[in-house]
């Protein structure tokens, strides 16, 4: 909710042709890639398999620490955790430099990302109502052991 209200700013203002050509960009782009591609088909459907390994087979250190176990910053394969660590830090970065972006360019790219976070927020529930339908996640979960 909080990259909203910078979103829609620039859009109360009178946007330019360009400034809408960004935030259509924007909005495909991180749909597509963010929301889709991360969201969807990677990392909602892994949250939901290793919650659901924790569900059927929970250990205390794992079911204490479950927020972070489910995703994946304990418990994974070597390349998953490079790969979460990585992001975090990527993130991080981005989410820098991105608060640092004047107006109109940062409420497009915050649109692309309200957008991007809500099909995944909306991934999320669909795959933990999937998975607790008996239905198994189409990814691994990316466990050390197996």
């Amino acid at each position: 909710m909080r990259v909203v209200p910078p979103a829609l700013a620039p859009l109360r203002q009178g946007p330019t042709p360009l400034v809408l050509a960004a935030y259509a960009a924007s909005l495909f782009f991180n749909g597509y890639v963010e929301g889709y591609r991360a969201f969807h088909r990677g990392f909602a459907p892994r949250v939901a398999a290793r919650a659901l390994h924790l569900r059927g087979d929970p250990s205390v250190l794992h079911a204490v620490l479950a927020p972070v176990f489910v995703l994946a910053f304990f418990h994974a394969t070597r390349r998953r955790l490079i790969a979460r660590y990585l992001l975090l830090f990527g993130l991080i970065g981005l989410i820098w430099v991105v608060r640092r972006c004047p107006q109109p360019w940062r409420g497009a790219i915050d649109a692309g990302v309200a957008v991007a976070l809500a099909w995944g927020v909306v991934s999320l529930v669909y795959y933990f109502v999937r998975g607790l339908s008996g239905k198994t996640p189409p990814v691994s979960a990316d466990l050390p052991d197996r």
